[in-house]
């Protein structure tokens, strides 16, 4: 199997955990309203699991914009025809969006790192609608890549908004995911409550299923439900919405990775894969004070 193939398929599994990281609340999306004088906060006397992550449910509708900042880390090893090797992969992602728009800007780096060799890749994009096209603008600067700036259409809107994946606080706030509740915490210098659970792969499957099955992405027909994955959820305690999310989902990456192997290679019988770290890390601010995003005029003249 040849480095760059295996290099591609740890990098889209690595994107996808990036996705996954919406199961906590707000992957891609902003979950909180500051500013908001009618903002719904958990009263003093009956702060519970599930009044946090019912509070949580509620408000999350009301944000129109965000800004999110992300890093996802995997490390793990593999054999395959007699060969061995160990890989480790770093990606980090930050951005900001309008949610009513399906407006987004975002930057990207991904450092991996194989049998000694290193590879890095930088991307910025933009996207947008404009005259009823979903636009994005997008640069890509690393190992096979001209660094220009592309222009592509889609026919379908992104809606980035549908990722925030409301489900699991409604899931805990209904007893159906036991959470634990904990105080005492900040985050971007801010009170949170901490909630403490195990996450089903339901819930992982529906937040992949938001993007659609592109059959580009390497991750196209993956099954994420199988496995569990343990999260811990930060809510703000002035705006009653979430603020971090951190998952840990090495207990039941390997059998992903697994299924992306599988679609990325013809033998794949001897392939052996052990995940020894993968973990996404996500902090979402600045809610509600971004009004739009456009292109520069630089991007624009260059495409």
């Amino acid at each position: 199997m040849k480095k760059k193939g295996l290099f591609m398929t740890g990098a889209a599994v690595l994107a996808a955990a990036g996705i996954l990281a919406g199961c906590g609340g707000a992957a891609n999306t902003g979950t909180t309203t500051t500013g908001s004088t009618d903002t719904t906060t958990a009263s003093a006397e009956a702060v519970t699991a599930q009044s946090v992550a019912k509070m949580v449910s509620e408000n999350i509708t009301d944000v129109k914009s965000y800004t999110f900042d992300s890093g996802t880390r995997m490390g793990y090893s593999m054999s395959a025809s007699g060969v061995n090797m160990n890989m480790n992969m770093d990606m980090k992602l930050a951005g900001e969006g309008v949610v009513d728009s399906h407006n987004v800007h975002m930057t990207m780096d991904l450092n991996m790192e194989a049998m000694g060799q290193k590879s890095t890749t930088k991307n910025e994009a933009y996207a947008l609608e404009e005259n009823g096209k979903y636009v994005v603008y997008s640069k890509t600067e690393g190992e096979g890549s001209d660094g220009k700036w592309t222009r592509a259409e889609n026919d379908t809107v992104i809606e980035f908004e549908k990722l925030n994946n409301i489900d699991v606080y409604k899931e805990i706030a209904d007893g159906k995911i036991e959470a634990t509740l904990t105080e005492g915490e900040k985050i971007n210098g801010k009170d949170v409550y901490k909630l403490t659970a195990v996450i089903p792969g339901e819930l992982f499957q529906k937040t992949y299923s938001t993007l659609g099955q592109d059959s580009n992405s390497g991750i196209a027909g993956i099954d994420f439900s199988s496995g569990t994955a343990d999260c811990e959820l930060y809510i703000y305690k002035d705006t009653g919405l979430p603020a971090r999310t951190y998952m840990d989902a090495k207990n039941y990456s390997e059998n992903i990775f697994k299924q992306a192997l599988t679609q990325s290679s013809e033998n794949t019988e001897d392939i052996e894969v052990t995940v020894e770290t993968f973990d996404v890390d996500m902090t979402m601010d600045n809610y509600n004070t971004i009004d739009k995003i456009e292109v520069p005029a630089e991007v624009l003249s260059a495409v």
